[in-house]
């Protein structure tokens, strides 16, 4: 799923015949794209063992369908089959070192496993694949599922350098999701990847001016408006809606929309500055960032001290911060809150 920002950036979808992957393409500047792919490989099965509905049942029989008048019926592995068409999806699509690829698997099948077929660790030699989780955690892991003894789900990439994957991980079984498979993560610098602005559009949130004096308030406003009129604000954002809704934005277009974001910002700020001094500090998307961070850890401190605090109100601060891992340790816990101090 792609969502806000980014979604003014995919340029391209599409999915699997068989239901196996769906992908999204995103573009970025200097010729720069990446490729987004789900998959599920089914586990391993035989057309003996009688389940129906399974995935694997199912896409042996789709496979079959096509040799159905044919004298003798070759054999059909849909696990190597799986493979081997993202395999050749991946020769199809990624064609130079500009085409990024994050692939999201449930594999069924850890990246050691050297069968005499075709297997995962087969792809990811052969293609150059990396994992996000072995970049920063070596072997390190547990077992994807509560009863198996295999980590099967990764996320993968390919021509993404291993220094833009700045966080990864494991979660506990029911964190993030209710599955019998733990969640996991991986936290990728795109805007670097893609060659984008250093300095990515701001959310309303931390931007947003919070006053209870009524006065100080209107005065903010009037003076907001007063400066989004004199730099043609409103009538530079309705052309850039009218070109919007006609198609993609051009370059010439997408810097224009960069050049409003700033008039914006200047404007608040300069709006705010205008206001009674009250040794008010300015404000900065990090300094938003780190006391949404200080908060994070402060909540997990007294969740873990036995008190009553809702796991949803952390996970939407941790969102504001962009911290996504929960520790589970006090020590570790403190230390994330005296490092951020």
């Amino acid at each position: 799923i792609v969502t806000n920002k980014w979604s003014s950036r995919v340029v391209d979808s599409g999915e699997d015949s068989l239901g196996r992957w769906a992908w999204v393409k995103l573009r970025g500047k200097r010729n720069q794209h990446l490729y987004c792919l789900v998959m599920y490989r089914p586990c391993p099965e035989n057309i003996s063992a009688g389940h129906l509905l399974s995935a694997w049942n199912q896409q042996y029989h789709a496979l079959l369908q096509p040799h159905l008048d044919n004298q003798q019926i070759p054999t059909i592995d849909p696990r190597e089959i799986c493979l081997r068409d993202l395999q050749q999806w991946i020769t199809n699509h990624i064609t130079g070192i500009n085409d990024k690829l994050i692939i999201l698997t449930d594999a069924n099948q850890d990246l050691y496993a050297n069968t005499t077929n075709l297997s995962l660790r087969k792809l990811v030699d052969t293609n150059n694949i990396i994992s996000t989780f072995n970049t920063l955690h070596d072997d390190n892991w547990v077992p994807s599922t509560k009863n198996g003894s295999k980590m099967i789900d990764h996320i993968l990439t390919k021509n993404i350098e291993a220094h833009l994957i700045r966080r990864s991980g494991q979660l506990l079984h029911g964190q993030g999701f209710n599955s019998d498979h733990r969640a996991m993560f991986a936290d990728i610098n795109a805007v670097s990847m893609l060659n984008l602005s250093p300095s990515e559009p701001t959310t309303d949130e931390p931007r947003r001016l919070v006053s209870g004096n009524v006065v100080n308030r209107e005065n903010y406003i009037r003076e907001l408006t007063n400066q989004l009129k004199s730099h043609n604000v409103f009538n530079r954002v309705n052309k850039l809606v009218q070109f919007a809704e006609t198609g993609q934005l051009t370059p010439k277009q997408q810097r224009e929309y960069n050049k409003i974001d700033d008039t914006i910002t200047s404007a608040m700020i300069f709006a705010e500055s205008s206001l009674p001094n009250k040794r008010r500090s300015g404000w900065t998307a990090s300094l938003s960032k780190i006391v949404n961070s200080l908060r994070y850890y402060k909540l997990l401190l007294r969740r873990q001290r036995g008190e009553r605090v809702s796991l949803s109100v952390i996970k939407k601060v941790g969102a504001k911060a962009t911290l996504h891992y929960i520790p589970q340790d006090v020590t570790e816990i403190r230390s994330y809150l005296k490092k951020d101090w």
